[in-house]
């Protein structure tokens, strides 16, 4: 970025459509990247684009878990101790 190498001239013929990779960059986190081009056609220009971005935290993803299995789970471990108990009274 800001580096002069990253202003690129590409020629192309009339008619011709033509894609133009660009270097990658890293950015971070609250960056504000301002992209864009100009397209000229015989030194007149002809199109541009400006866009400015700003760079937001990618949040991590969480680890879920179902509350109902737990419960579950919970649950049965209750009634089995709950019949054990009974049982060994009777």
């Amino acid at each position: 970025m800001d580096d002069p190498s990253n202003n690129v001239s590409v020629p192309v013929n009339a008619g011709e459509t033509k894609t133009v990779s660009t270097s990658p960059i890293l950015t971070q986190d609250g960056q504000i990247l301002n992209v864009g081009f100009d397209a000229y056609d015989n030194g007149f220009a002809i199109d541009s684009y400006k866009a400015t971005i700003s760079v937001n935290p990618t949040p991590l993803p969480t680890k879920t878990q179902s509350p109902g299995f737990v419960g579950l789970v919970a649950l049965a471990c209750l009634l089995g101790a709950a019949y054990l108990i009974i049982r060994k009274e009777r």
